[in-house]
């Protein structure tokens, strides 16, 4: 029998990229060029640099611990821990896709005459409808779509990339518009564009020769992502108006960007439909792919027989879907959008809050491993450690943006947190009764 097919470095570059390049990078010129100005595109390389040793240690986890889910690796510390890690996971990871899905209906209804009739929170609402009748379906995206996806977020990226150099202006760049402080607000909304590489680091298994390629892949696409992100934002700051930011939503920025650059070209209002509505689908397709594949986070704690109902929620209808959990995730969108009215700063911030706790308790299970092991030297325990050290910088400053900001991110994250855990410690309880 032949082996079955393995990806190839380039193919499993190509499929990192794809992932990790959310909307998040159409999401935040406007608010980053608001709060750090010309040091905007800092921003992404102070969090690459933080996030980095946080790849790393995810990578060596998903070599060494079977599964390969956020409670798996949570669970080498204690079952207590593996259940927060993928139950936050579960929190944060929808607040990301809820607000993709609001940026993607939001530009469509700038686009669609027709749209504009109605509120967008209607819009969203049956947006989510659809896309939970979708995923009951089974309808996942297959290879051609992903290609189509990587298609549509490139081309609005490279046009913008080569536009905003052609169109530069050094006013820009002066003293006055560069804000230190405001680099360390903009943290947790720039971890938002890259929450999304845990997903890539998945594919070990698929890997060719995946002991010398899986971490070469996930570096490789990273960079690239993490150039691709910079340059984005410094030819977007380069060549906008900074006094017209304030009076831009946070969804528009494409918009402020093109009718800034090109206003004396013929086709204009052809251009920015087409590059419009391309990252609107792309948008749109990243919500549908996150509401596809969280909702298995749910399903484990299920199985395990640690959530409420636990014999619903892992039951599978017949194309296979968590179908309970899947209408959950819907739910979690409804209350997500209806409490923020598809506001970007709060969902970043939640979406930040809650994928940074899984990933440091994920980097703590890679150390308490080690230290079991008796292996506190060397490589992996080095970026263990460091990696930990990072998710401890990136929530301190979460939490520090979210209290100069808003406590509602915060004050949400903790309520459903805490409704996990109390969840948690009565299926414990009840699971014990039914062993003695």
């Amino acid at each position: 029998m032949s082996s079955p097919y393995k990806l190839s470095l380039s193919s499993a570059i190509m499929i990192n990229m794809n992932i990790m390049l959310g909307a998040g990078i159409f999401l935040n010129p406007v608010v980053l060029s608001l709060y750090a100005g010309a040091l905007s595109p800092i921003s992404y390389l102070v969090v690459g640099l933080l996030i980095l040793p946080l790849i790393l240690s995810l990578t060596y986890l998903l070599r060494r611990v079977p599964g390969g889910s956020f409670y798996d690796f949570g669970s080498q510390i204690n079952q207590l821990t593996g259940f927060i890690a993928a139950w936050s996971y579960f929190l944060g990871k929808l607040s990301s896709g809820a607000l993709m899905l609001h940026f993607g209906f939001s530009l469509l209804q700038e686009l669609i005459p027709w749209m504009q009739n109605f509120n967008i929170l209607t819009i969203d609402f049956i947006g989510i409808i659809g896309f939970t009748l979708l995923n009951l379906l089974g309808l996942k995206t297959g290879k051609y779509i992903q290609l189509l996806f990587m298609i549509l977020k490139v081309i609005p990226i490279v046009a913008i990339v080569g536009i905003g150099f052609f169109s530069f202006n050094p006013a820009n760049f002066t003293p006055s518009n560069m804000d230190i402080k405001g680099l360390y607000i903009t943290i947790p909304l720039v971890l938002y564009a890259f929450t999304g590489f845990e997903a890539s680091c998945s594919l070990y298994r698929l890997m060719a020769n995946p002991e010398k390629n899986a971490a070469r892949a996930v570096i490789l696409s990273f960079l690239g992502v993490l150039s691709m992100t910079m340059l984005f934002q410094a030819a977007f700051y380069a060549a906008v108006n900074p006094d017209l930011l304030m009076f831009t939503p946070y969804f528009d920025g494409l918009s402020l960007f093109l009718y800034s650059t090109i206003w004396a070209f013929p086709a204009k209002n052809i251009i920015v439909w087409l590059l419009q509505s391309s990252v609107a689908l792309s948008a749109l397709g990243g919500s549908y792919g996150i509401l596809f594949s969280v909702n298995w986070n749910l399903y484990i704690l299920a199985k395990d027989k640690l959530t409420i109902f636990s014999n619903t929620f892992s039951k599978l209808n017949r194309y296979h879907i968590a179908w309970m959990c899947v209408l959950a995730e819907a739910l979690l969108y409804f209350i997500y959008l209806f409490s923020t009215n598809g506001y970007q700063i709060p969902l970043q911030q939640l979406a930040a809050l809650g994928c940074t706790v899984a990933y440091a308790i994920s980097t703590l299970a890679l150390l308490f491993v080690r230290i079991r092991q008796q292996k506190t030297g060397g490589m992996i325990t080095v970026v263990a450690v460091l990696g930990t050290i990072c998710c401890a910088i990136l929530l301190l400053t979460t939490i520090n943006s979210i209290f100069k900001y808003s406590l509602a991110p915060l004050t949400g994250y903790l309520a459903l947190l805490s409704v996990g855990i109390l969840m948690f410690g009565y299926q414990r309880r009840k699971n014990t009764k039914s062993l003695t």
